[in-house]
């Protein structure tokens, strides 16, 4: 056990790196929105100090160009706020390209950000001449108004922010310089340099305030979701990514076309029972249970591909959740975490070796191809606990996999009741199919109810 004392572990960036980075764009194109309103009443406050300047064809041609550039900014900002659903999710799989798709979001912000912060920028070079002293202060307020203010909007990049305030102000600072007009010629450039350096300082604070925050909000939410023991996702874990999982997979049958052939399980999910753990808590103490529950933990995570997940589920109980996964993949997986456990010594908190077995059951989600809606995600994984209790009941070391029989459920409330409250029944009437698989992975004969649960 850690000691108290012991000043705690900060959080680990490169753990987080691919959510922080796409939590950084997320704020970045969730306060453009704001940003881009606050854009639009501020250049009608520059339109007021430039005045007569705007008479000038080239600077109100430039001032058309930026209210054109806001705008285009505008529809990016409100199809990013319809586009994005929930906030990033730290524990959960990136999608395939979504490293290179948060690059190019980030790239897209930087360059139109640039583009309105150049305009911005030639706006005040070509009216400078055009306008008094006076006026030229009131536009040197304006634009530190904008400047200041996006140090907010942009601190989760100080890249776009560089790219916003560089050509804002330096351009207005030259300008001046070459110039003349005396004292406040020879001031504003250096005064331009002093407030450029200052706010980009704020804005990498801002952003080192915000990444520290992102990180500490993953870290919390990653603790809450792991189990301690094992490091392995927990229960509460199960829910939440199922609740979304389930979603997107009931979406993606719809979606499949059956003339494509056979189709594959969009989910499958199983339960995984250690065999006779309790006699090694009783024989050896929970210590000597803890250390085999981590080793189990880890071969199992080994076992399995990237994309999948396991959870510990509670007590010798783990959940795994596949993807897209093939019939036959799905049964040669469960048999393959079956031999693993089965083949590896196990070793106790004394060093003292044991070997252990392990039963699994596992269902498919959707779990009825014709009516994918009928049955839940939490239903499903209640019929891959009835496969796990019926491999039990079987003698353990078994695998049993529920699946969905010849004959249509009956159009009833309460028939998925009926099926686990029965299920020799609902497999005589061909609402579901028992398939078992022996130590050595072969079918054998589905397995024969028992009038009491076994133990452990």
């Amino acid at each position: 056990m850690r000691d108290a004392s012991l000043p705690p572990v900060p959080p680990d960036p490169e753990r987080f790196h691919g959510a922080l980075e796409r939590a950084l764009v997320d704020d970045l194109e969730s306060r453009a929105l704001p940003a881009q309103l606050g854009l639009l009443v501020t250049l009608v406050f520059v339109a007021l100090v430039l005045g007569d300047a705007l008479a000038q064809p080239s600077v109100r041609g430039i001032g058309i160009a930026l209210v054109a550039v806001v705008v285009v900014r505008l529809v990016f900002a409100l199809a990013a706020r319809r586009r994005r659903g929930a906030p990033t999710d730290p524990l959960a799989a990136p999608g395939h390209g979504s490293a290179a798709k948060t690059r190019r979001r980030h790239l897209r912000f930087v360059v139109m950000t640039g583009a309105f912060g150049c305009g911005m920028g030639a706006l005040t070079s070509v009216a400078y001449p055009y306008l008094p002293p006076d006026r030229v202060a009131l536009l040197f307020m304006c634009l530190a108004g904008m400047t200041s203010g996006a140090v907010l909007s942009m601190g989760a990049s100080p890249r776009a922010y560089l790219a916003y305030i560089l050509p804002t102000l330096l351009p207005l600072g030259v300008t001046a310089a070459l110039g003349g007009r005396g004292l406040a010629g020879q001031l504003l450039p250096l005064m331009v340099a002093l407030y450029t350096a200052t706010l980009f300082m704020l804005a990498r604070h801002e952003h080192a305030f915000l990444r520290a925050n992102l990180l500490l909000r993953f870290e919390l939410r990653d603790l809450a979701l792991r189990d301690s023991l094992t490091q392995l996702r927990n229960r509460r874990f199960v829910a939440e990514i199922m609740r979304a999982e389930g979603t997107q997979a009931l979406r993606a049958h719809e979606a499949r076309d059956p003339a494509a052939g056979p189709a594959t399980s969009v989910l499958s999910l199983m339960m995984l029972d250690l065999d006779w753990f309790k006699s090694i808590n009783d024989a050896h103490g929970h210590e000597a249970g803890d250390a085999v529950l981590r080793q189990a933990a880890d071969r199992l995570r080994e076992t399995l591909r990237k994309p999948d997940v396991v959870a510990r589920w509670g007590g010798e109980e783990f959940v795994v959740i596949t993807r897209e996964t093939s019939a036959d993949a799905v049964a040669k997986l469960a048999t393959r975490l079956q031999r693993r456990v089965g083949e590896h010594p196990f070793r106790l908190a004394s060093g003292e070796p044991v070997r252990l077995t392990c039963s699994i059951g596992y269902a498919a989600f959707p779990f009825l191809p014709a009516a994918p809606t009928r049955v839940g995600w939490e239903q499903a994984l209640a019929l891959a606990d009835l496969g796990l209790y019926r491999a039990k009941q079987a003698g353990r070391n078994r695998v049993v996999a529920v699946l969905p029989g010849p004959t249509p459920w009956p159009d009833r409330a309460d028939a998925f009741e009926a099926v686990c409250d029965d299920p020799d029944d609902a497999v005589a009437n061909g609402w579901i199919v028992l398939a078992a698989s022996s130590p050595d992975g072969q079918p054998t004969a589905p397995p024969q109810r028992r009038s009491a649960p076994p133990g452990p």
